[in-house]
């Protein structure tokens, strides 16, 4: 059947199952060149793609299913379960409801779903029209029109259906759908709250970070093989470039909306930031004193290769970042120079870490909504500092 024109968007009332699945996806030209490369970000906001699951009774599957047939290539109105809030008990008539506006994607203008809680996910949302929100409350356009116990309210987007409603039927009387919807109109949310280290974000909280960071060490190098003789390698960039794969865990909306945030600010591969190894390489030898502009360090690596690399150094009065400027041997130990001091004094004990500066190595960032927190999963690359 042939879509009618101008036929309004049509609302996705369903209340998802966890764990729910988001793609967010940007697009960025990367031109490598021989000592380093540059990034020309193509997209001015990413892509949010959004699989969620449902489960339904026979009846509540055959409406799923009449409905995604009557409004399929159309637009429609889905509820952003991964940034619903509990909101309590709310009356027929009332006006506006007590929210944490900032950290979910409520908008003047947009809309909300709410749905009782209790049963949640055999019940359908009522989408309900936002006047005003401030940061503490939406403000509605009309009254509720009926009461709502142990309401779950949720953000509104604009969608369209990308991903083909797929029906599982576990039994007779219960089937599972699973369908995806691509958002539109992404937020302007780019911030973040990271120390900075030369103008660029330091990522410092290994707590999140839930399996062990696999890294890899790579170089672009041509073979060169007649097949007459030996084998020879030739670089084809200056670069060594160390790879981590990442899984970092935020619990609760205000961390998942402070890492969302921050991904934003990334735009994909086109932003690099500095990520310390927590590697302990640089072991000190002697502790420093306030006005030390030094590390005597354990051998590590040739001299020659110190001199431009940054590290990390973790102390009482928070974590120092810091350029070495130059290296030289001192007995059995090597001599690195820094700047500026640290201005307090820092025992031999304290970790030091190399931090070498990464970017995304993908323009598309997996996360998994578990119900209780925000899985993130990315893979970064070494760039030329």
């Amino acid at each position: 059947m042939p879509e009618p024109e101008g036929r309004p968007p049509q609302p996705w009332p369903f209340p998802a199952l966890a764990p729910l699945e988001e793609t967010i996806q940007w697009r960025t030209d990367v031109l490598p060149a021989r000592d380093g490369e540059q990034r020309l970000g193509l997209r001015a906001a990413p892509r949010e793609l959004v699989t969620m699951r449902h489960r339904f009774n026979e009846r509540g599957v055959a409406r799923a299913v009449e409905i995604a047939r009557a409004g399929y290539a159309g637009t429609w109105q889905v509820p952003l379960w991964h940034m619903a809030a509990p909101v309590g008990d709310l009356a027929s008539g009332a006006t506006e409801i007590a929210v944490n506006t900032t950290i979910a994607d409520y908008r003047a203008g947009g809309k909300a779903a709410v749905v009782d809680g209790v049963n949640m996910a055999a019940r359908e949302a009522v989408f309900i029209d936002i006047d005003t929100v401030e940061a503490g409350k939406i403000v509605l356009a009309s009254p509720l029109a009926a009461a709502h116990t142990h309401a779950v309210l949720a953000p509104v987007r604009d969608a369209v259906l990308t991903e083909a409603p797929q029906i599982s039927r576990k039994r007779y009387s219960i089937a599972e759908l699973k369908v995806g919807f691509t958002m539109v109109d992404a937020p302007d949310i780019a911030a973040s709250t990271y120390p900075q280290h030369q103008g660029r974000d330091v990522l410092t909280d290994p707590t999140v970070v839930r399996n062990p960071v696999g890294s890899n060490i790579e170089r672009a190098v041509e073979y060169v093989d007649a097949e007459l003789g030996p084998i020879a390698v030739e670089p084809a960039r200056d670069i060594t470039a160390r790879g981590e794969q990442i899984t970092m865990v935020d619990h609760g909306l205000a961390k998942a909306w402070a890492r969302r945030a921050w991904l934003f600010s990334l735009a994909g591969r086109l932003s690099a930031f500095w990520l310390p190894t927590w590697g302990r390489e640089l072991r000190l030898q002697a502790g420093l004193s306030s006005v030390d502009l030094e590390l005597l360090v354990a051998p590590i690596a040739p001299l020659d290769q110190y001199t431009g690399r940054h590290f990390m150094l973790e102390d009482d009065t928070g974590p120092m970042f810091r350029e070495i400027t130059a290296a030289e041997q001192d007995g059995d130990n090597h001599r690195l120079s820094f700047t500026p001091s640290h201005n307090s004094g820092i025992a031999s004990s304290a970790p030091v870490h190399w931090m070498p500066l990464v970017r995304l190595d993908t323009d598309r960032v997996e996360i998994t909504h578990t119900g209780t927190a925000m899985e993130t999963r990315f893979n970064v690359i070494e760039v030329k500092a």
